[in-house]
């Protein structure tokens, strides 16, 4: 073999290293930037917000960063997945009991553990309510995600890194090996993103739902309730079509935190089941009453301070329901005026 070649095939050899060095060198570095500028901010969720500034934020994550970072003291809160968010209107609440009342509603993809993060939370900000109910639908909602989905979903260890709560999360910074181009690319477009592009992407409306300024002060009119905007069309479904609840049993331990706090704080807690609509035929609806309390009561430390609402499923007119796991507002009112009721009667 020529000199010449050896040589060149010496060099083309150590290059490669060098090359793989330099672009590993560079991850490191914006990585680093991006975790210690999270880590000075991460014991306050106002002081950086939960949606990455270098896009439009998503709905969601709108919701968790305004549900979960406003707020004020209230003597009933409300707790849960979308279906609480868009199900409950405190204002109706408040006028059947008097009372002040905030929903904290979120998404599913917190989980039980993120709501009672958020509860324990807003309790250190505000002191303990006078009642906290949770919320929830086991259609596609809280019951319906297992541990590992919640884990590659990736929102619960977000919000904890954010508000806080578990400030070693922000290692899910750091790409994985199959993403870190795609990973990189953002990271390095918020760092170079102009202070006009973050506020035009704030402002950007996301199909049918208000852009992320417009969704705060919304939750913050409402105290905490959104109406739901898209709309199923109900003639595409046929009649009493059977579903099956999903209580999957990782959502326990979640909900026992709950219970936990309301009693250290001397609160009482109720549980409700968000109605679903009247096409649907639920299976062995009774059965699945019984095992969803006994398994609550049983994780109980004073069962006399846990209510369920009577009526485990409700059935609702479609012109009610927006969705299988949303109300519409006139479907939200009447599900809140409900509530409230009970609530007069049977918990405060």
């Amino acid at each position: 073999m020529p000199v010449t070649s050896s040589i060149s095939n010496s060099n083309s050899s150590t290059a490669v290293p060098k090359a793989f060095l330099v672009a590993a060198m560079c991850v490191v570095c914006v990585e680093s930037i991006l975790f210690l500028q999270n880590q000075r901010t991460a014991q306050s969720t106002n002081a950086v917000p939960f949606y990455p500034r270098h896009s439009v934020p998503t709905v969601g994550d709108s919701v968790i960063h305004w549900q979960l970072s406003n707020g004020e003291p209230a003597e009933i809160v409300f707790i849960g997945d979308s279906s609480c968010l868009m199900g409950v209107q405190p204002n109706v609440v408040s006028e059947i009991t008097n009372r002040s009342t905030r929903n904290m509603g979120t998404i599913a993809m917190l989980h039980s553990e993120g709501h009672a993060d958020g509860l324990e939370k807003y309790i250190e900000k505000h002191g303990p309510p006078k009642a906290v109910v949770y919320h929830m639908t086991t259609v596609f909602g809280t019951g319906y995600y297992g541990k590992e989905a919640i884990r590659k979903m990736g929102r619960l260890t977000r919000y904890r890194a954010w508000s806080g709560i578990q400030p070693e999360a922000l290692i899910y910074n750091v790409p994985s090996i199959r993403k870190y181009r795609h990973s990189l690319q953002d990271r390095t477009r918020m760092l170079f993103a102009t202070a006009g592009n973050q506020e035009a992407y704030l402002r950007a409306q996301r199909g049918l739902y208000p852009s992320h300024e417009e969704m705060g002060d919304q939750l913050t009119r409402s105290k905490g309730w959104m109406p739901e905007v898209e709309m199923l069309d109900w003639d595409q479904f046929p009649d009493h079509m059977p579903r099956e609840l999903h209580m999957n049993s990782d959502m326990y331990p979640g909900l026992k935190r709950v219970m936990a706090l309301a009693f250290e704080h001397d609160i009482k807690i109720g549980f409700v089941q968000n109605p679903i609509p009247e096409k649907f035929k639920v299976v062995n609806p009774a059965g699945e009453q019984q095992k969803f309390e006994s398994t609550i009561k049983g994780m109980a430390d004073n069962e006399q301070s846990i209510h369920f609402y009577p009526e485990f499923i409700r059935p609702y007119p479609l012109k009610w329901c927006a969705q299988i796991q949303h109300l519409n507002e006139e479907g939200s009112r009447h599900n809140s005026r409900e509530i409230a009721e009970w609530l007069n009667e049977s918990v405060l």
